[in-house]
């Protein structure tokens, strides 16, 4: 039972993870857009209001790196929990298949 738990949490940190990754591109992209607009255009209070999109857009993209690599950690600290959830259960099989011979 403990075994899916520690599936299904490394399902749900994948599934976020590639959801991040998404998002991620889609924001560079964006920032791109933004930088590119601002190289082009003419210099005005729009160029203000460029500089405050690509800041906020930079940081937003900063943060779900962050999350990002949170989720990267957890998705291997279930992954360790797994295997030593397996080993225990390899033993413990061992044990009773030890009871049963007597």
């Amino acid at each position: 039972m403990h075994a899916c738990t520690g599936t299904q949490a490394d399902n749900r940190v994948f599934d976020n993870a590639t959801a991040l990754r998404g998002e991620n591109l889609h924001l560079t992209v964006q920032n791109e857009k933004l930088r590119q607009e601002k190289l082009q255009g003419p210099g005005s209070t729009g160029d203000m209001k460029n500089n405050d999109k690509v800041q906020a857009l930079e940081q937003k993209l900063l943060t779900q790196q962050e999350e990002l690599t949170e989720l990267h950690r957890r998705k291997g600290e279930n992954a360790q929990q797994l295997v030593e959830m397996s080993h225990k259960l390899q033993e413990k099989e061992r044990q009773l298949q030890a009871l049963e011979l007597r």
